[in-house]
This record gives C-alpha cells, structure tokens and sequence, in this order.
C-alpha cells in the first residue's frame, strides 16, 4: 500500500491508469484512514503472525487473506471519482461472469453515513457500498478511495477463501460483540470458495479483469513492473502505514 501511495503522488506525462494486483504475506488487518486503532487487539494480530497497517484509503476494517486486492490510481481531472467505483465494479462483474460466477452488481441508495455508525460497521464486508458485487445475494468485493491533489487512488479486495470472517478474532470487542458481527458477516458476505469448494487462482481473476477493463476504458493495456526508484520510495514509507512496529 505504500508503493500504492507513491504511484498515486507521482506525475506520469502519459496520464495513464494504474491497475494493480497483488496478495499479502503474512497476513494482515488494515483499518480506514479515518478508524481507531483501539478497536483493534495488536496484541491477537502480532501473537497470530499476522501485521496491521492503516490505509491511506477510507473504508472499515479488512483482514487481508485469502483474497486478490487490487489498487486502480486515475489522474483526478479525467474521472470522476463517484463513477470510479461502478467502472470497477462493473469490471469486476463481467470478468466473474465470464469465468462462471453469477455475480450481479446492485445500485445501492444509501443515506447514512457508515463512520457514524461505529461498532457495527467496524468491518468492511459489514456494511453496504453505493455500489455493490454480489454473489447469492451476499459482498463479494468492497472497496475505499483517497483523493489526491492530482489523482484518485481506489483499493479493493475481492474474497476469494472465508478467512475473512476471522477479523472478529482481532478486534477488540466483547465476546457479545464479536458474536453479533461473526454472524452478521456470514449472513451478508461471501467468497468465491463458499460457492465452488474449490480454489480459484487470483492470477487466472486478475487477468480476467484486465482483459474487460481494457475493452471498457479504451486504454492499451501493458505490463510493467514498479521502477527501482519507486520501490525506495515505497520502503521509505512502509513504516507511515505500520501499526505493529
């Protein structure tokens, strides 16, 4: 997520998106730009090998595990940062329908603010977003954005195993609590796994999504990896996002 940051404050003459995917090892719970950090047990995350970091996006809380995470970075003047998440999103969609899944993507009116919300919206797959994928009714993708002076950074995890559900583990909460938000997440998220009992290959989904995001955003998509001056970049940030030091 640092080198996220760092894409996104950087100025590229060509103005091109960046679309990126990757996964996480070890594991690792990431909160909100704008969460507590006291709603989390450090203590349950260092003990169980895992890391905690705060994004520079906004959203709720993440266990980072059996999932594929991307991060979409756009130059702010060309997109319009509300419609970012349904281009995405609808992305997303295709590429699942494409490979079998019968996701469907739901336009949600929502009035509420989620940080008003406090304990019950502490974890993403918790809440609803504007704008939703789902699989048999349940989240399958959640997604957060930061605005820049000059860009838009969206990040996103799309479930692939539960795992997910064992943020509860790590947060510091009540057994009432815990019990109350475990129940809920299992009741309104789902992964890909829930649905096959099968492994599903992230590298076979991203490129699933590449292949549809270059045919909706008109753009000639290549692959390229980060320069050795953004990765020095990214390390001299890394500890800026760290919550377990």
């Amino acid at each position: 997520m640092a080198l996220d940051t760092v894409l996104a404050q950087s100025t590229r003459p060509d103005n091109m998106p960046i679309l990126r995917f990757y996964g996480w090892k070890p594991y690792c719970v990431s909160i909100g730009h704008h969460q507590n950090e006291k709603d989390l047990d450090l203590n349950e995350i260092r003990q169980a090998g895992c890391q905690a970091v705060r994004r520079p996006t906004g959203g709720s809380a993440i266990f980072h595990s059996e999932e594929l995470t991307y991060a979409f970075i756009v130059p702010r003047k060309s997109y319009n940062q509300h419609k970012l998440y349904h281009f995405i999103h609808v992305c997303f969609a295709e590429a699942l329908q494409n490979l079998g899944f019968a996701v469907t993507l739901q336009q949600e009116k929502l009035t509420d603010n989620y940080l008003k919300k406090g304990k019950s919206t502490f974890a993403c797959f918790n809440r609803a977003a504007q704008s939703e994928l789902r699989l048999h009714g349940k989240k399958l993708l959640g997604s957060a954005q930061k605005l820049y002076s000059d860009s838009i950074l969206q990040h996103g995890s799309l479930l692939i195993g539960s795992r997910q559900n064992k943020i509860v583990r790590f947060l510091n909460k009540d057994d009432k609590e815990k019990t109350k938000i475990k129940n809920y997440l299992q009741e309104h998220s789902v992964s890909l796994h829930d649905i096959t009992k099968k492994y599903v290959d992230p590298l076979l989904l991203s490129d699933a999504v590449i292949e549809v995001f270059g045919r909706y955003s008109n753009n000639q998509v290549y692959y390229q990896y980060p320069t050795p001056e953004e990765e020095k970049k990214a390390l001299a940030q890394e500890k800026e996002f760290r919550l377990i030091r």
